[in-house]
């Protein structure tokens, strides 16, 4: 019924695609995001169901370079890792003029410089160190929370614990693409202070707005954004180094104008939905015509087969 599997991440889900897979008989494309990191470090379980895909795949597709090294790090792949980056719909995340509008339609303030983040509100992604830094910065920044809260305490506990943050800080649930490129649109910079990433898209996105952009130097990140080129990257877990990159934007406008402008440009250049969709497609067609001499994909037997 099927002519190639694809498991859009390695575990769980990519497990049992693989597994189907070999009982069909049919190619199995294995596509690794940044997960595959947080599920290696859960359990050794994780980790050791991430290697028996990465080791049975008849091809492994990674999102960034990191990725791919990551997972070569945990088994042996049948075939190098590929690398496809994700793409990004320019023309729904792309500089607007009209701010002003979109931050009364938000209920934001009109005047005052405006950080985001816009993602899953957990401790790995860095949300501790990125309060720590605002409460450190001028009272005159607005911070934007945007996506899903792990912990509804974070925020109710937002004015015992930095009592300078209180009416500074604004959350917003979780919401359709065209409302998260709004959020983008009335921001000033964005901020993504992530423990660990394959590439976020919430990045690439915010590049594409034409925002400035401050990122912790982890996984993939960095090949994404372009140190004083189209963002500014800065050590994971540091909320000093975090708030300094932040403040330096505040205070030079030029410097984030120029930022902006870079991140939006590269986007357009190397991250359209059409390239990646190209990327794609001959991944499909390489492993549905393989070349001679190619290992023909695996098939086991009824009862299937135990992990490596």
């Amino acid at each position: 019924p099927f002519d190639l599997i694809q498991g859009n991440a390695l575990v769980p889900y990519g497990l049992a695609a693989l597994l189907l897979a070999r009982r069909l008989g049919v190619p199995f494309l294995g596509f690794s995001r940044g997960g595959s990191q947080w599920y290696a470090r859960r359990t050794p379980l994780s980790r050791r169901a991430i290697g028996y895909v990465v080791s049975h795949a008849d091809r492994i597709v990674a999102v960034s370079r990191a990725q791919a090294d990551f997972l070569g790090g945990l088994a042996t792949p049948r075939r190098p890792i590929e690398v496809i980056y994700n793409g990004c719909d320019t023309r729904r995340f792309r500089p607007t003029p009209r701010k002003g509008k979109i931050r009364r339609e938000l209920g934001l303030p009109e005047r005052d410089p405006i950080l985001l983040y816009a993602g899953r509100i957990v401790p790995e992604k860095g949300i501790g160190e990125l309060l720590a830094a605002v409460a450190a910065l001028p009272p005159f920044l607005t911070l934007v929370l945007g996506g899903p809260l792990s912990d509804r305490r974070l925020i109710d506990r937002l004015p015992a614990r930095y009592p300078m943050l209180a009416g500074r800080v604004h959350h917003f649930p979780p919401a359709p693409q065209g409302e998260v490129a709004r959020w983008m649109q009335a921001a000033d910079i964005f901020v993504h202070p992530s423990h660990f990433e394959g590439v976020p898209n919430s990045v690439v996105e915010a590049m594409a707005c034409g925002l400035a952009v401050v990122a912790s130097d982890v996984g993939g990140t960095a090949e994404v954004v372009t140190h004083e080129a189209t963002g500014l990257l800065v050590p994971p877990k540091a909320p000093a180094a975090l708030a300094q990159a932040i403040e330096r934007l505040l205070r030079d406008a030029a410097l984030r104008e120029r930022l902006g402008k870079n991140a939006r440009a590269a986007i357009l250049a190397s991250r359209s939905w059409a390239e990646n969709a190209q990327a794609l497609v001959r991944t499909f067609h390489a492993l549905l015509s393989p070349q001679p001499g190619e290992e023909e994909p695996e098939r086991i037997p009824p009862q299937g087969k135990e992990l490596a």
